[in-house]
Formats: structure tokens, sequence, C-alpha cells
């Protein structure tokens, strides 16, 4: 009896262990949809307002953790450049809306009230990235990478590459 019990212990932890990690994380929570980019020319430094569209894939699921690692490159051919969201270092900074984002940011809402449907029964957030100072004058193109935290897992982050048509 003691040898069939030796026996069926490590088998009884190789099946518990390789359940727990086929039951890790594959794929993100949450959709992170881009929405638009509006270019700012203003006097203060130019920039790029970026807009997303946060849902989750579960309900229960529905909390916005940011990171503040982003990546981005301007113009068809530009550089990779990753920073971390700084206003004291590079003056980039992200703010988050929800249903009430007409009441508290017109300006803002009335970029995109066409491209969201506010009335949406689904829960969601908008999530809004300011870049500033990346441009002197207007680019169309711009590729941004950027991931959330997982609720689930703090420590894990699925970053998605968005290929970027900035509107002027």
């Amino acid at each position: 009896m003691k040898q069939i019990l030796l026996f069926l212990l490590p088998a009884l932890f190789l099946i518990t262990s390789s359940n727990l990690y086929s039951q890790e994380l594959q794929s993100p929570s949450y959709n992170l949809d881009f929405v638009k980019a509006q270019y700012v020319d203003s006097t203060d430094p130019n920039e790029i307002i970026l807009f997303f569209k946060y849902s989750t894939k579960e309900k229960k699921d529905f909390k916005l953790i940011a990171s503040m690692k982003i990546t981005y490159s301007i113009g068809e051919n530009g550089e990779e450049i990753t920073q971390i969201l700084d206003e004291s270092k590079n003056n980039h900074s992200i703010v988050v809306f929800g249903r009430d984002m007409k009441a508290k940011s017109p300006d803002l809402y009335s970029l995109i009230k066409n491209k969201v449907n506010f009335n949406d029964k689904q829960d969601f957030l908008i999530v809004v990235f300011y870049l500033r100072g990346l441009i002197y004058s207007y680019v169309d193109k711009m590729t941004f990478t950027y991931g959330l935290w997982e609720p689930s897992n703090t420590e894990k982050r699925f970053e998605k590459k968005y290929n970027i048509n900035i509107d002027k």
C-alpha cells in the first residue's frame, strides 16, 4: 500500500501542476480597441491625442490597471522609442473617461462621438493618451504599442502594436 501511495503522489503532483500551468493567461481579458488619433497644433508642444475603447471579455474582469510603458514610432519608418509615461520627464500622460466624457471633456468627446456608442449597454471606458512634443509639424502615420496589466495577475501584460493614421 505504501508503494502505491508513493507512486501516486508524484503523479498527482504532476497532474495538478500541469493543470495550473494550462490555466495561465494566454490572451488579454480585455479589448483595447483603437478609436482615433488627432494631431493638435498649438503654441505649447504639439501633441497627438490617442483614443482607445476599453471593454472586458467577461464582466467580472472589469478593472482597468494602467501600465505606464508605451512604445511608439512616428512616420512610415520611424525609430521605435519606449518611454514611461511621466509628465515631469516627457510631458506625456494618460486619462481615463467613462460615459460622462461629454460632461467632463466636451472637446474630446466631440472628436469621437461618432466613433463610439456612448449608449452601449456593455461597460466600457475611454483611454486617452496625450503624447506631447513628439513632432513639430503634422505627420500622418505612427505605430503605438501598449498593454494593460491583467486584473487576475498584475505581473502579466499583453502588448499590442497598433498602426495608426493620425487626423489633422
